[in-house]
């Protein structure tokens, strides 16, 4: 019975990311091609209802999963890295979907050379770019065992120890930002928020839900290229047809 109805929950949310807009029962089974009649799949529609899995606008509305279902939903089936990410595609999709996008891209270049200059600056020597840093002398000590790694496990040795210079690393990205207005139409909260919320780690997880919105983060790795991206969008934004845009192709 149990599995019945999750089937269903299931069938619920596609059809529904799909459509968009309240699903009755007879159209459940049609497009969700559920082998069960009409009649039963209602009744385990009202059970879902009752687990707070399942909403109706009113009595005799179809019906749509709740946030609840929704979270938990994107919870299981998103996730936190990927290996392709097409930047072209997610900016069209975004736009498509209304989703605010906030992408840091890097070069994981080695850190070849550190460099004591007159005790007064410290020079990090990557592959192709230098961060210039105050002068400590266990600072300087801690970089120089650093050489020969790659700045993406530079950046999270800096993150591990909480070295606040990961600030002039961060100046090595490259930034792209897609459809900002929707941080305030759908998060209510303006971007400079946002970001503070961000670097401050309040939003660390994978999955975040406040406000009414769903914030998605994603990360893609390479030997050569690290990305990192931030999705806000409404809970019932087809995240699958965003992932989907990511990897150029098709949800498998």
């Amino acid at each position: 019975m149990r599995e019945k109805v999750e089937s269903v929950l299931n069938a619920l949310i596609y059809t529904y990311l799909k459509l968009n807009k309240p699903i009755s029962s007879t159209t459940l089974k049609n497009e969700a091609d559920l082998p069960y009649s009409a009649s039963t799949i209602r009744s385990y529609l009202h059970t879902l209802e009752k687990n707070g899995l399942a909403q109706k606008e009113h009595i005799s509305s179809g019906s749509k999963p709740s946030v609840k279902a929704m979270v938990e939903f994107w919870q299981e089936v998103l996730p936190g890295r990927i290996d392709e990410f097409d930047i072209d595609n997610i900016k069209n999709k975004c736009e498509e979907l209304d989703i605010f996008a906030y992408i840091k891209m890097f070069d994981n270049q080695m850190l070849n050379e550190v460099y004591n200059f007159h005790n007064k600056f410290i020079i990090m020597e990557f592959e192709k770019d230098e961060v210039v840093l105050r002068y400590d002398e266990n600072l300087f000590n801690f970089l120089y065992s650093l050489r020969g790694l790659y700045l993406n496990d530079i950046r999270d040795i800096f993150k591990k120890y909480k070295i606040e210079n990961i600030k002039k690393l961060d100046n090595l990205y490259e930034y792209i930002t897609i459809n900002q207005k929707i941080l305030y139409n759908v998060y209510n909260e303006p971007e400079k928020s946002f970001f503070k919320k961000l670097e401050s780690n309040d939003l660390s997880d994978i999955i975040n839900y406040e406000k009414g919105a769903l914030i998605y983060k994603l990360r893609s790795s390479s030997f050569d290229k690290t990305i990192e991206a931030v999705f806000v969008a409404d809970v019932y934004s087809n995240f699958l047809d965003l992932i989907s845009s990511i990897k150029g192709g098709e949800n498998g």
